[in-house]
């Protein structure tokens, strides 16, 4: 198995950015990003995202399933049991360095030109308008080492990654939730109608026709391929509220031409769509009302 994404393998983007992108935007902004940039990645990729407030920029790190760590967290354990503050250590490789700030990752970038020692110091104080508190040149046998000793490590920092795979399992719990209410206030009001009219043997046979009839598994069969083409549409699922047959869902994206696509796939399930332009978040909201069953 291995366990590193090392540096010379390594998928790592910048992006500038004006302004730091709020978590509800995070997948938006990233699938924006690769499509504008033509970049393949598979869904169950997982990306460490990196902001750096002084230089207003994000980075981008790709890694696989099998692949756990990333090489620039091995320098955490120089600061096991050591309080830091105010402390900017810069960490040089043969093909990469990286800062850590008080103690904490903070920036990386993979070295292409052989440049001086001081010429190298001058670069990482003007681009990151810092002093250095320590630098420290690393050789590949050091590195070696330094990565067989934090797999050895119990309390590893973890990294807060984002998939770009859609998780509906929530989605499909609230509606679960909400189908087992409707077949309870069904069965109570058609209970109270029949009860003077039929036996116990009767409703408990009523009673299995309904779940029947609303069963969670077909209502799921109906949702899922909805819900993977606003994937292949790059569309933000907001909410989903179901009522009887028909589902009526809010939708966001930054392009109304996917939109407009998966409106036109699904119109002949298609009641009726409305399209609303948010300015402040530059996106388009859509509220659409499908049926469900016939």
């Amino acid at each position: 198995m291995k366990y590193f994404s090392s540096t010379e393998d390594l998928k790592l983007f910048e992006i500038e950015v004006t302004q730091r992108i709020s978590q509800s935007n995070i997948r938006n902004f990233l699938l924006s990003f690769f499509k504008i940039q033509n970049i393949t990645y598979k869904n169950s990729d997982k990306i460490f995202l990196n902001y750096i407030k002084e230089l207003k920029l994000y980075q981008i790190f790709f890694f696989n399933e099998e692949e756990k760590y990333f090489d620039f967290q091995i320098f955490e354990q120089y600061y096991k049991n050591i309080k830091t503050e105010d402390s900017i250590d810069l960490y040089i490789c043969n093909n990469f360095f990286c800062l850590y700030k008080n103690g904490e990752f903070y920036y990386l970038q993979k070295i292409t030109l052989e440049i001086s020692n001081d010429e190298f110091i001058e670069f990482i104080n003007k681009k990151f308008n810092i002093q250095l508190t320590n630098y420290k040149f690393i050789d590949d046998e050091t590195l070696n080492e330094l990565r067989d000793s934090y797999l050895k490590q119990t309390n590893k920092r973890v990294l807060k990654v984002i998939t770009l795979e859609k998780n509906h399992g929530f989605y499909f719990y609230i509606l679960y939730v909400v189908i087992l209410i409707n077949i309870a206030i069904l069965y109570l009001s058609f209970d109270s109608s029949i009860e003077e009219k039929t036996d116990v043997i009767d409703n408990n046979l009523q009673i299995e026709k309904l779940k029947k009839e609303y069963e969670f598994l077909s209502l799921e069969e109906k949702i899922t391929p909805l819900l993977e083409k606003l994937d292949s549409n790059n569309l933000e699922l907001i909410s989903l509220e179901f009522n009887q047959s028909r589902l009526k869902m809010v939708i966001k994206s930054s392009f109304k031409d996917e939109i407009y696509s998966f409106l036109e796939e699904n119109r002949n399930i298609l009641l009726s769509s409305s399209i609303h332009y948010l300015e402040n978040q530059n996106l388009y909201e859509v509220v659409v009302n499908v049926k469900l069953f016939k």
